[in-house]
């Protein structure tokens, strides 16, 4: 005997009473597959209405596959956290980026993250780190890049430049001299705003570090 493949789990069709039919020859009840293609058809539309907010709020960095996860059915376009829209900052993933960023500042300085994925100081760091261009003069002044570690050629960028701990950011002048760096952890953004502003009032110092009571300031 003819048995229908098992229907949709009846959470998925929150909306949507199955219509049946009664075979006269034999009386076995049968769900209409009209109604089962209707109920597909509903969940896809759900998925493609989900699908295209994502299009349209998400960061133009945003990468093209983004991890899907399934929930009642429905997909669900989640980023990873440092996927997320970071307004003011771009990404650089090579070596070769981060060279052509520092040789075209286009007269500003520039400011470069580094991070990594699984970096939990990092992720928490991240939405005060994103809020920093909103200061009007430093928007105006540098320009915001972050790069991941786990990227390999950014990995042998990171050891060059004998960076021990993440999150990090480094400092750079508008002809792409490395003027200082320091941590970029939570604790450490108003810091990292505060270091900013010093370079812009320093423009004369070629070199910055911190002091003995963690200042950032003007080594010659």
């Amino acid at each position: 005997t003819f048995e229908p493949r098992q229907s949709l789990p009846a959470k998925m069709l929150p909306h949507m009473r199955p219509v049946t039919t009664t075979t006269a020859a034999t009386g076995l009840r049968t769900t209409d597959l009209r109604t089962r293609l209707s109920s597909v058809v509903l969940n896809r539309g759900r998925v493609s209405q989900r699908l295209s907010h994502v299009a349209r709020t998400a960061s133009p960095d945003a990468p093209a596959n983004p991890t899907t996860h399934f929930s009642d059915g429905v997909s669900e376009v989640r980023l990873a956290w440092f996927e997320r829209p970071c307004k003011g900052f771009g990404n650089v993933s090579t070596v070769d980026e981060i060279d052509a960023a520092l040789a075209k500042t286009h007269g500003k300085h520039v400011a470069l993250e580094i991070y990594a994925g699984w970096c939990a100081s990092c992720k928490a760091a991240y939405p005060a780190l994103c809020k920093i261009p909103q200061d009007a003069k430093l928007a105006g002044s540098f320009t915001f890049l972050k790069a991941n570690a786990e990227d390999e050629s950014v990995f042998a960028w990171v050891k060059a430049h004998q960076i021990t701990g993440l999150p990090h950011i480094l400092f750079f002048s508008p002809q792409g001299k490395l003027l200082g760096s320091m941590s970029s952890s939570f604790k450490k953004i108003s810091a990292v705003k505060a270091a900013m502003h010093t370079i812009l009032d320093n423009p004369a110092a070629t070199r910055f570090g911190l002091d003995p009571q963690g200042a950032f300031v003007p080594r010659d």
